[in-house]
């Protein structure tokens, strides 16, 4: 068997029998979501940034854990047109390296688009730059009426997005992917770790309310319509030289409308067309009653389906919630540490073949504002009792997955 940096026999990343093989290694990836543009330094130190990575990698791995995500905003390092900051706290390669010396199987999520309530919590949608926005206003979605469309329900104006198929952002993503690729490539086969690129995120036309988005087509029209924009995506980082079986492309979806919004639902189905279809779950959303889940059915029974269209049966679930969720007006969706073993419980146990915690750590959004609370590991990196659960949970997958 290939030890960690020699080239693998046959496909550097594949599915076999309902499991990752990674640089020939069966393996059931179990970890979590590290965000190394929100764990930093308040004050910009990288080097005191990558002590924060350092060791909160440490623990997980101490833990069991073998696999991380993070999503890669394009504006934290693309802060104008001209450039790309890869370097203090914001050294992708750096926080790479350290999962490779701690044999972290890796998934990067680049966008272009990441939900993630970033860059200033919730109401607010990333990660595409705000020049990019204000250079090109004929790319933006607009209302039936002609008006812009926000993702703010308030029409906040920084939250208008640019469309899927809108020629100049096409063009900029193809920009965006290739600076990128080069921090990517050495941890593909020289130090290899990066064995998933999950293709945008939660596509699903930005949650709207389907009715207040000038689109052509009806519902069926519309999940075309982002299937389509997948594969586009798929072929720039083709056209890159980056693709299977060197990574594993991925798509994702949450399973929930939103109250009184009309938005694009699951559809791995669809979506299995182009990359792997996973799963993002978040059976505690509603911050209204003192109850562990407001959606208890929604782990197991979206396994389950999502294991009918995954490739080798691989039902991977890309993000499990492990936080509280913090909402409008100071509102919390509460989960508690025990709803997160329930949690994992019900999906091993309907055929989830691994997956990600989200969040691991407590961290900041841009603004300086924190992000993540009830977190495995709180902002000054004190263990709570989630870190309890996901840590025995680590364990058991580790010795016995």
């Amino acid at each position: 068997m290939p030890t960690g940096s020699e080239p693998a026999v046959g496909p550097r990343v594949a599915l076999r029998n309902g499991r990752l093989v990674f640089n020939g290694r069966e393996l059931t990836p179990f970890g979590g979501e590290l965000q190394y543009f929100r764990v930093r330094d308040p004050q910009g130190d990288g080097g005191r940034t990558h002590e924060l990575w350092r060791e909160t990698l440490e623990r997980m791995a101490k833990a069991g854990m073998n696999f991380l995500s993070t999503y890669v905003p394009w504006d934290w390092h693309a802060p104008d047109s001209t450039r790309h900051d890869w370097g203090g706290d914001r050294d992708l390669g750096a926080f790479l390296e350290m999962a490779h010396a701690l044999k972290f199987v890796v998934c990067l999520k680049p966008g272009p688009y990441i939900t993630a309530e970033w860059p200033e919590g919730f109401r607010t949608f990333g990660a595409v730059p705000a020049w990019f926005k204000e250079r090109h206003p004929e790319t933006l979605v607009r209302r039936p009426g002609g008006a812009l469309w926000s993702f703010d329900p308030l029409g906040r104006r920084d939250q208008v997005q640019p469309r899927y198929d809108a020629p100049a952002f096409i063009d900029a993503v193809r920009q965006w992917f290739a600076a990128l690729a080069p921090v990517i490539r050495p941890f593909l086969h020289a130090r290899p770790c990066v064995a998933m690129i999950q293709l945008d995120n939660e596509t699903n036309l930005w949650w709207s309310d389907l009715a207040h988005v000038d689109l052509p087509g009806d519902y069926a029209g519309r999940l075309r319509h982002c299937v389509n924009y997948l594969a586009v995506l798929r072929d720039i980082w083709r056209d890159l030289d980056i693709d299977e079986p060197d990574v594993l492309f991925t798509a994702n979806d949450s399973p929930f409308a939103i109250p009184l919004r009309h938005n694009l639902l699951q559809d791995a189905g669809l979506k299995s067309a182009v990359a792997l279809p996973t799963l993002d779950v978040y059976p505690r959303g509603i911050p209204l009653r003192d109850i562990p889940a407001d959606q208890p059915w929604q782990g197991a029974f979206f396994t389950r389906l999502l294991e009918r269209h995954a490739p080798e049966r691989f039902a991977f679930g890309a993000e499990i919630q492990g936080m509280d969720l913090k909402l409008a007006f100071g509102a919390t969706a509460t989960a508690r540490p025990e709803a997160t073993g329930q949690l994992l419980t019900s999906m091993i146990g309907s055929g989830l073949k691994g997956g990600a915690l989200y969040v691991m750590r407590e961290g900041l959004n841009a603004d300086g504002t924190l992000y993540g609370p009830a977190a495995c590991f709180a902002i000054h990196g004190d263990a709570t009792a989630r870190w309890d659960v996901a840590s025995r949970f680590a364990r058991w997958m580790r010795e016995d997955g």
